[in-house]
């Protein structure tokens, strides 16, 4: 197994978001969608936690 942990635009260390690019779940999914495409998976799973 490969793990990794994401570190979503705006939380934790990483850069925040353009002015005018919102925080929606929907572009979390995006992000996620190209650490997968970028790490060339074919098959996932997503384990969260504090999602609100």
């Amino acid at each position: 197994f490969h793990y990794v942990a994401m570190d979503f635009g705006g939380h934790g260390l990483s850069s925040h978001y353009s002015p005018g690019f919102t925080y929606y779940f929907q572009n979390f999914v995006s992000e996620i969608r190209r650490v997968v495409a970028a790490l060339k998976w074919t098959q996932f799973s997503v384990i969260g936690h504090s999602f609100g």
